[in-house]
């Protein structure tokens, strides 16, 4: 991946922060369940 300034970082963080958290979530519950 290429190196992002921590400012580029905080914008994309901010844009897919909810969809990114909401799939992580989602994988570890049905990993767990598994």
């Amino acid at each position: 991946m290429a190196e992002l300034t921590s400012e580029e970082k905080n914008q994309i963080e901010a844009q897919d922060s909810t969809d990114v958290g909401d799939v992580a979530e989602v994988e570890v519950v049905d990993y767990g369940e598994r």
